[in-house]
């Protein structure tokens, strides 16, 4: 057995771990930059609101408000959902295709430390299973 084996196996799953850790920071941050946004257009909004208000003049003004305030709530909570939609999509195709790739590439380690090469046969249905997965994603969120 040779006497490097451990530390090279150590050091791929250190590496997936990292590889990992490091997608699932980036959808974190692609998560929360779509609230921020959305959070910052909706306190936009209710500005307008509140100024809406303020510029009042007579009952009549007064009572058409809560109508016209419901169909823009509305508008904008559509555009919301869709923006949430988005990100996720967008999100998760990236972390599938991310993971894919991160645990293509530690087989491919894992193989050579063992000395086993990655075009191995018993190992290709294994590839293409993980780089089919990592590449449909994408093409999801292109169409």
């Amino acid at each position: 057995m040779n006497q490097q084996l451990p530390i090279h196996l150590y050091k791929a799953h250190v590496e997936l771990q990292l590889q990992i850790t490091r997608l699932l920071q980036e959808c974190g941050q692609q998560w929360f930059d779509a609230m921020r946004k959305v959070g910052a257009e909706s306190t936009q909004e209710t500005a307008k609101r509140i100024q809406g208000v303020h510029q009042v003049t007579d009952w009549k003004q007064l009572g058409a408000l809560p109508s016209e305030d419901f169909w823009r709530a509305y508008q904008g909570h559509v555009g919301d959902v869709q923006t949430f939609t988005h990100a996720a999509a967008q999100s998760q195709a990236l972390l599938v295709q991310g993971l894919g790739q991160a645990l293509v590439n530690w087989q491919r380690t894992v193989s050579g430390a063992l000395g086993a090469d990655s075009s191995h046969a018993a190992v290709q249905p294994w590839l293409q299973f993980w780089q089919g997965t990592a590449a449909a994603p994408q093409r999801e969120t292109e169409a």
